[in-house]
């Protein structure tokens, strides 16, 4: 009791901070500027894993952090303007259930790519499921505690960049930040639904684990799948939590992989 009772007492916190919005642009004006933290589920069918973990939301972004407050992944919250909305979707408003929530739905084509359940009169975001092409559920997640307050995710030992050898535009999708390390440059892409990140590594790139050959891939957690291949003398690596047709599209759009004959004609085949 306890417990449910401070989620309550969050969410009068929140209410008191920010209008009531009912319609999705209403609610997405206010994710731009809505900051706080807590606990959150996550079921991903394709690959049959789930798994709970902390987030954060702020800028319009939740944000999945592993056990030491690093980001472990990033969802952009439809319309929020934290990435801006490919002109493939758009946003519809779902009917309310009766009980103060709200659906916002993204539709690709006619089909729901995504769901976002909402709080009624603060706009906080309680499920979000993402779907893939085929209408089947790609990933779930249940935010199942929420408190209000800035972000706080930890600062990474990169430093930022502007300049960098990657496009600005991958299938639809824009860069909007970049850091640079020791051999790498890594851009975060988004297309103001989904985002992914994409790596350019100096020499080989390898993840224990990866399937064999001279490109590879694994899943590194629910929904978050990691696709490596060599060009030139460098390693592209794409990391993101994207339904495969989508993934497949941005692979497609990248350079292909600098591999002998049978290899290649393999990735075509997967990859287009």
């Amino acid at each position: 009791m306890t417990r449910a009772l401070a989620i309550v007492g969050a969410l009068v916190v929140v209410a008191a901070a920010v209008p009531a919005a009912a319609s999705p642009e209403g609610h997405a004006e206010v994710w731009s500027e809505l900051d706080g933290s807590g606990q959150m589920t996550q079921t991903c069918p394709a690959t049959g894993s789930a798994a709970a973990a902390a987030y954060e939301i702020s800028d319009g972004v939740v944000r999945v952090l592993d056990e030491a407050g690093g980001v472990l992944s990033d969802h952009a919250l439809p319309g929020s303007g934290a990435w801006p909305l490919a002109e493939r979707y758009e946003l519809a408003d779902g009917t309310d259930d009766g009980r103060g929530v709200d659906r916002v739905l993204v539709r690709e084509a006619g089909a729901v790519r995504m769901e976002v359940l909402v709080d009624r009169d603060t706009s906080v975001p309680l499920a979000i499921t993402s779907f893939e092409g085929d209408g089947d559920v790609h990933c779930a997640f249940a935010l199942i505690e929420w408190s209000p307050g800035p972000s706080s995710v930890a600062d990474g030992p990169e430093a930022t960049v502007d300049d960098v050898p990657l496009p600005d535009t991958v299938a639809g999708f824009v860069l909007g930040s970049a850091v640079a390390g020791d051999g790498f440059v890594a851009g975060l892409y988004g297309d103001g639904v989904f985002t992914f990140s994409l790596a350019l590594w100096d020499g080989a790139f390898e993840v224990e684990g990866t399937a064999g050959g001279p490109f590879g891939s694994t899943e590194l957690g629910p929904g978050r799948s990691l696709v490596s291949w060599p060009v030139d003398d460098q390693t592209l690596v794409l990391i993101g939590d994207l339904p495969v047709d989508v993934r497949d599209a941005v692979v497609a759009a990248l350079p292909e992989p600098d591999v002998p004959g049978f290899f290649l004609r393999l990735w075509r085949r997967l990859f287009g």
